[in-house]
């Protein structure tokens, strides 16, 4: 395996590269850069060079957890550089001052609880780090403006340069034997999100926003007398939306059949260290094989389970969003996901769980996602390739026995609903 810390290595070479188009763009942008290629190392070479220059100026490194902030400080000891290091949290709180502004995670910033901590940090220069810019809702546009992005290493250039292994996805279609009991949960709930004219953000607001509620109501009573019924049925759908929202919700993370197929798998990668990413902690409990890793157990418990699994040639950690990002175990083989959503960020921040570099090692990324529901959508817009292999569950045996499956053509189930 090739060091991060050769100066000489393709890697480094890169990594150099990107801090030349920061400086470039007068030290001020954002690297997006695959999890795994050595996004922090490119965060202290630019820090390197400018205290080089500015042997008396401040660095102020801002990521988004505790254990993040942990393992910088440990690298600027390592490469003997001085910045202080803080959370998101503290950051969006408290003022700072400082010359040179990293963020890693920087995509993080973007959301309006933490948005702040451009108003409360006076800078000179900034440097963002992050494997994904885009967000779903669409605030990355902000961050363009403080730091926009100057360079890319996508997951494609780093395979290609064996700075990140190879890998297989799959995508698992399951059609659950109760797939009804998801149909019925569905339908009702088209019929309340229907009713505000299927805008998210209005059905959630009508359930908790009085004065809301009551605007809407006035907009849609045809004169003041029925201003009441109109309000009442407002309220009726607002609650109905929210129930059958969660109701989907708990169908889809709950499913036995989830539990089922990735116990099969980890049985079946016995030899190998695998990671698995659940939805709820309860989810996470029902795995036959391997610990969980969770914000139920205390710090210490936490570090002692990963400690552990660290130090194994082969094992299980299962998770939920803990681990998506700052966990670093090379000797990871095989990702089961049975908690998806639609964000492409924490999609990369798991494939980078298990693409970083080992010698030998092939990869295997499982999707378990139930056919016909809103998780399918949910995967689609997750995935930013079309490199995963659809398969069903008979070719899932063939797969983990080292066969060749039927592979099916990607596309999209005709959904029954909209949403």
């Amino acid at each position: 395996m090739v060091s991060l810390y050769d100066e000489t290595s393709s890697r480094s070479i890169r990594q150099k590269t990107c801090v030349d188009n920061w400086v470039k763009n007068k030290c001020v942008g954002t690297v997006v850069a695959a999890t795994g290629f050595g996004k922090t190392n490119i965060g202290l070479m630019a820090i390197k060079r400018f205290l080089a220059k500015n042997p008396n100026r401040k660095v102020l490194i801002v990521v988004p957890s505790d254990p993040i902030k942990l393992q910088w400080e440990s690298k600027l000891q390592e490469w003997d550089l001085k910045a202080e290091v803080k959370t998101m949290y503290i950051t969006s709180h408290t003022e700072s001052i400082c010359d040179l502004l990293v963020i890693d995670e920087v995509h993080k910033i973007a959301a309006p609880t933490l948005y702040s901590t451009f108003e409360n940090i006076t800078y000179k220069i900034i440097l963002g780090l992050t494997a994904t810019f885009e967000r779903l809702d669409g605030r990355d546009i902000l961050l363009s403006k403080h730091a926009p992005v100057i360079d890319e290493v996508t997951v494609t250039e780093s395979i290609e340069n064996n700075w990140l292994s190879d890998y297989r996805e799959y995508l698992i279609l399951v059609t659950p034997d109760d797939i009804e009991e998801y149909n019925k949960i569905n339908k009702e709930f088209i019929e309340h999100f229907s009713y505000f004219n299927y805008n998210f953000g209005t059905a959630m607001k009508m359930a908790t926003d009085w004065k809301a509620r009551a605007n809407l109501a006035r907009q849609k009573c045809s004169s003041p007398d029925n201003f009441k019924d109109v309000n009442k049925q407002i309220l009726i759908h607002a609650m109905g939306f929210s129930r059958t929202l969660q109701a989907r919700k708990k169908y889809i993370n709950n499913h036995p059949k989830k539990i089922e197929l990735t116990n099969l798998i980890l049985e079946n990668r016995q030899d190998k260290k695998c990671i698995t990413f659940s939805a709820t902690i309860a989810m996470a409990e029902k795995i036959k094989y391997g610990k969980v890793y969770s914000g139920k157990d205390s710090a210490k418990k936490g570090r002692t389970t990963l400690a552990e699994f660290i130090n194994q040639d082969t094992g299980v950690v299962n998770s939920i969003a803990k681990l998506n990002e700052g966990f670093d175990d090379p000797s990871l083989s095989v990702a089961v996901i049975l908690g998806m959503n639609s964000s492409k960020t924490v999609k990369k921040q798991r494939l980078g769980r298990v693409l970083r570099h080992q010698e030998g090692k092939t990869v295997e990324v499982f999707n378990i996602v139930l056919k016909g529901t809103v998780e399918e959508q949910w995967f689609y817009n997750s995935t930013s390739s079309d490199k995963y292999i659809t398969i069903d569950e008979d070719n899932l045996y063939l797969v983990l026995k080292g066969k060749k499956p039927a592979i099916k053509k990607n596309k999209e189930t005709k959904m029954l609903f909209r949403f």
